[in-house]
């Protein structure tokens, strides 16, 4: 039965060292990307997770980095169809990540909602 990745942590330390067992990340991961960093404007982290979650993909389903790259944000795209809110962040903060139905054209409804950006 496959384990399951429920940290950051987690998700570097089995990148460091893959094990043949491949755990389960993507439900976690979601969840943690949209609540818990990109609407909590942390870009930093959210650019160094959105690279852990491309060499997780590197690995398990041994991608290129392209394909991986590919994969990843058509994942995270997806996603950020349940809200308008992360929908908006995704957009201001990842721009070359396409929103699962406007695509790439679309823009953040509300200039304040990233102050980084």
């Amino acid at each position: 039965m496959a384990f399951r990745i429920q940290s950051f942590e987690e998700l570097k330390n089995w990148n460091n060292n893959p094990t043949i067992e491949l755990p389960i990340v993507y439900e976690w991961f979601m969840g943690w990307f949209f609540k818990d960093v990109l609407m909590k404007d942390n870009i930093d982290l959210a650019k160094e997770a959105h690279e852990a979650h491309i060499h997780f993909c590197m690995i398990c389903e041994r991608f290129t980095r392209e394909d991986a790259i590919e994969r990843v944000n058509r994942n995270i795209g997806y996603y950020a169809g349940y809200s308008a809110n992360w929908a908006d962040k995704l957009a201001a903060y990842f721009p070359e990540i396409e929103h699962p139905i406007l695509g790439k054209n679309y823009h953040p409804k509300y200039s304040n909602c990233c102050p980084n950006s």
